[in-house]
């Protein structure tokens, strides 16, 4: 259990390095679109492949030097801290991109106080800002359509 809970720890711990680095490389040099979080998940996988030969090709054929370490539940538990910290990866990489704002065409959403108050490419509090419209302001534009 301890040998789990320090992989899963060290696989945190390379995901939070990624996503920091990644986050200044983005800041720091223009043009740049690095998203850690798919990049600590094929660091995942590489780190998983190769754990998978050393496991099964490697330390097989040393059964009497690396027996803790070839044994198929110990490589089981590397490659279940390896998807625990792949799904969180892939989470923050989710949860980030509905928080981040977004830059939207102002004349195909509507915004709170209209089209007229609002130019187009400004930056909103993303899609949630995006979505929410005054039903009073749409009664009264079909209202005044109407007549």
């Amino acid at each position: 259990m301890s040998n789990f809970l320090f992989d899963l720890f060290s696989n945190f711990a390379l995901l939070a390095i990624v996503l920091i680095v990644c986050h200044l490389c983005n800041r720091l040099i223009p043009g740049a679109t690095l998203n850690g979080a798919y990049i600590s998940v094929g660091l995942a996988a590489a780190a998983l492949l190769l754990g998978a030969v050393l496991t099964f090709l490697v330390f097989a054929d040393a059964q009497n030097r690396y027996d803790k370490f070839s044994a198929p539940a110990a490589f089981f538990a590397r490659t279940i801290a390896y998807a625990l910290a792949a799904i969180a990866a892939l989470t923050w990489c989710y949860v980030g991109r509905l928080l981040r704002p977004t830059w939207t065409d102002t004349r195909s959403t509507l915004v709170p106080g209209g089209a007229d108050e609002v130019q187009p490419g400004v930056l909103t509090a993303g899609p949630i800002a995006t979505t929410r419209i005054s039903i009073d302001r749409i009664f009264k534009s079909v209202i005044a359509e109407e007549s």
